[in-house]
């Protein structure tokens, strides 16, 4: 649950460090889990970097865009621009190196099942005949 709350830091110190001035964006690094779910990034990232990579944000040239859910930004791999859509809980690390800054999160576990994985569907008509 801390961990949850502190994820929520993210979207507006996201938004923050858009807004600065130009120069100022290089000095945010994020340390995302390739494999997440919803992540999207270029396959060649992806073999160099099968498990997290480091995204330094440069150059406000780059685009950037936040929502609730996630971060989409663009990323060159081999001299080639690609989008990269990187969801909060795929972030492991967050760094401002300008404010000496740094946040780290911890892995979600992909393998635990999920509430709604575990809930029980129950049949309305066979409870009412339960009661009757």
């Amino acid at each position: 649950m801390a961990d949850e709350a502190l994820r929520s830091f993210l979207r507006p110190a996201l938004t923050h460090v858009h807004k600065r001035d130009s120069g100022a964006r290089a000095s945010i690094v994020l340390t995302v889990r390739t494999q997440a779910p919803g992540v999207r990034l270029p396959v060649a990232m992806i073999a160099q970097h099968p498990d997290h990579v480091d995204l330094v944000l440069q150059e406000r040239s780059s685009p950037l865009s936040i929502n609730r859910r996630a971060i989409t930004l663009g990323v060159v791999v081999d001299g080639r621009w690609s989008k990269a859509v990187i969801p909060f809980n795929a972030i492991l690390r967050f760094v401002d190196q300008d404010a000496g800054f740094a946040l780290d999160f911890a892995p979600e576990d992909l393998s635990a099942p999920s509430i709604e994985a575990e809930a029980k569907v129950i049949d309305l008509a066979a409870y009412r005949r339960l009661g009757t």
